[in-house]
């Protein structure tokens, strides 16, 4: 479920230096396979050098941490990867920002795996356990993200309470299953005192809409707020510019839109 809810909000992190074209969707699909292969593997490694219940629990309270600073480092990946290009900087902004979280959830996999299948004859009912409650998650974390979250909840908001939501299980497992009950209970306490923050009201924009209608590529509006004019096409950034200097601050929208010399 959580893999789904970082995938899907992917585009609406990195929308207003990318857009939401084609190659964002790809560089967010790729980012998430390439993490779940590597993570699958490493968690491989670690299940049958470490079998234990602490370990999957510590797995998922890392993955916990790497989703709570997604909304801290979103500004800086952003705007360091934005010189890269559409293509280069989506890919590269997308592997730092949701990769070591997605790396961290897929490592659960083989080690949920290891742990219900205590013997052999039982291998193949525990696998297909493991990969039907994954499924299963799946579809949940794809539609609450899709429903629920997205229309009412901002971005920011959805993936810090995910990790909270991570970082609390995590804590819990390692407090009432495992033997070190030390982490388990500062993860729990680092959760539950993180929470009110989600209770604050978010902070009023005052915004102006320019226009809004219909095309062939969607419902379009051109918003300004506070110093940006922005371009929504159904409800999602395609990029925005300042109202001051008509410039945009990513600067492969400012090369691309440059005519090319002829030969």
């Amino acid at each position: 479920m959580a893999v789904l809810i970082l995938e899907i909000l992917g585009t609406r992190v990195i929308s207003p230096y990318y857009g939401s074209s084609v190659h964002v969707w790809s560089a967010l699909i790729t980012v998430t396979l390439a993490s779940l292969a590597a993570g699958y593997l490493f968690g491989g490694f670690l299940a049958d050098k470490r079998p234990y219940g602490a370990l999957y629990f510590a797995e998922v309270l890392v993955s916990g941490v790497f989703a709570l600073l997604i909304p801290s480092l979103r500004i800086p990946v952003l705007s360091s990867t934005s010189p890269l290009g559409l293509g280069a900087g989506s890919l590269v902004s997308a592997a730092l920002l949701f990769a070591p979280a997605l790396v961290a959830m897929s490592d659960t996999g083989p080690l949920a795996i290891r742990l219900v299948t205590s013997e052999f004859p039982l291998l193949g009912r525990g696998v297909g356990k493991v990969y039907a409650l994954s499924t299963a998650g799946g579809v949940i974390g794809a539609l609450l993200t899709g429903f629920v979250v997205v229309p009412f909840f901002s971005v920011r908001q959805v993936i810090f309470a995910l990790g909270l939501a991570l970082l609390l299980l995590g804590g819990s497992g390692l407090l009432f299953v495992s033997r070190r009950r030390g982490s388990g209970t500062v993860a729990c306490l680092v959760a539950l005192a993180l929470a009110p923050s989600l209770l604050k009201a978010p902070t009023v924009v005052v915004s102006q809409v320019l226009m809004n209608r219909n095309s062939f590529y969607g419902e379009i509006r051109v918003v300004d707020v506070q110093d940006n004019r922005y371009l929504f096409i159904d409800g999602i950034v395609h990029g925005y510019i300042d109202r001051v200097t008509r410039e945009s601050p990513a600067p492969w929208l400012e090369s691309v839109s440059k005519p090319r010399p002829r030969d």
